[in-house]
């Protein structure tokens, strides 16, 4: 039996979620069933499809099928059978490319276990380049359409390589898994009236680590850093140890502990703020805890569920060349509050019983 999306995972939350990586990657982001229904309301509707090309009855004409610009035209099912879609194997995650040389991305959100069928959509962006001048100019006197709006919203989308829109993508899909599997487990929990310890006993300790390696992997790419780990907090010993590293040895980052309040992510686990250090940082009671002398910039983040912290994101580069740029920091800010999302309450669900949870 096939169950809903909106069974599983807590609307209000999702939207959250949604709202936060549409801010990242700057376009419109929607749910919508194998039907072609709309399962979320559509976040940051792009000017580029929805005042630019609805202007003109004959662009209209060619986008209204578009599930990024209007829910229900066409089913989920049908619309991945397009030839214009291609898939990423490693992903299964849909790509395809518009008559108005624009992108959509669509992610099919699956579980076996609750044989659940929605897919994410999302666009219009921008994979490799922006077309030519003269392309643009083409396509709008041929549909009639104002060629100084069309540039100057164009010139809005975001481009992406193929490998950053993998990465940030990817992280998207293991948030809504992650989301799918613990409303799988709860509803599993309530019909075997499990409690919630045996609840994060079972397979969502499994997603909560595909997510967190995904954020790593995603945030690491973002800023170029060749250094990164995620921290997690030992509540009882009030300490923080490496659950996921990258560019440290396996042995160091066995051993490595810090008290809560300790070092620079220890300081930032305690005092629940975001550190960044680069040659410009003059704090000296800070940048007396760096003890990797030569980094050109470091990036510590809280990672929360509720008001509790988590673990820290940390990431660093000894590279001067790197991309620590207020944009970029502001996307791992926002990337990471989808994980706080997505773990809100998760603490409280190891140790209480459902009807003794607190609300996120």
């Amino acid at each position: 039996m096939e169950t809903g999306f909106l069974e599983l995972i807590d609307e209000k939350k999702w939207q959250v979620i949604q709202n936060y990586f549409s801010e990242v990657i700057r376009t419109g982001v929607r749910v919508i069933d194998a039907d072609g229904a709309p399962l979320s309301a559509l976040s940051n509707p792009h000017k580029y499809c929805f005042e630019n090309i609805s202007s003109s009855p004959k662009a209209y004409f060619k986008c209204k099928d578009c599930l990024v610009f209007s829910p229900k035209p066409m089913s989920g099912d049908n619309l991945l059978n397009n030839p214009q879609f291609f898939i990423d194997l490693e992903s299964q995650i849909y790509y395809d490319s518009c008559d108005f040389h624009a992108n959509r991305v669509v992610i099919p959100v699956e579980s076996a276990k609750a044989f659940v069928r929605a897919y994410i959509v999302i666009g219009p962006v921008l994979l490799g380049k922006r077309k030519t001048y003269p392309e643009y100019f083409n396509m709008c006197k041929l549909l009639g359409l104002d060629i100084s709006s069309v540039i100057e919203s164009v010139e809005q989308i975001r481009v992406f390589s193929f490998s950053s829109i993998r990465s940030i993508v990817k992280l998207f899909k293991e948030i809504a898994d992650f989301m799918i599997e613990t409303g799988v487990e709860k509803m599993e929990r309530n019909a075997q009236k499990k409690n919630s310890l045996e609840l994060m006993k079972t397979e969502v300790p499994f997603y909560i680590d595909k997510m967190l390696q995904a954020l790593l992997e995603t945030a690491g790419e973002g800023v170029k850093a060749e250094r990164g780990s995620i921290m997690v907090v030992d509540d009882e010993a009030k300490t923080l140890s490496i659950k996921l590293s990258k560019g440290i040895p396996e042995d160091v980052a066995a051993k490595t502990e810090v008290k809560l309040g300790e070092g620079l992510a220890g300081w930032a686990a305690r005092e629940d703020k975001i550190l960044f250090i680069d040659k410009s940082f003059k704090n000296p009671r800070l940048l007396s805890r760096l003890h990797k002398p030569g980094l050109s910039a470091s990036l510590m983040v809280p990672i929360k569920t509720g008001e509790s912290v988590f673990g820290v994101l940390n990431l660093s580069t000894e590279n001067p060349r790197h991309k620590f740029n207020k944009e970029n920091i502001n996307s791992i800010i926002q990337l990471t509050k989808m994980v706080d999302s997505a773990l809100c309450g998760i603490k409280d669900k190891a140790a209480k019983s459902e009807t003794h949870e607190k609300p996120c």
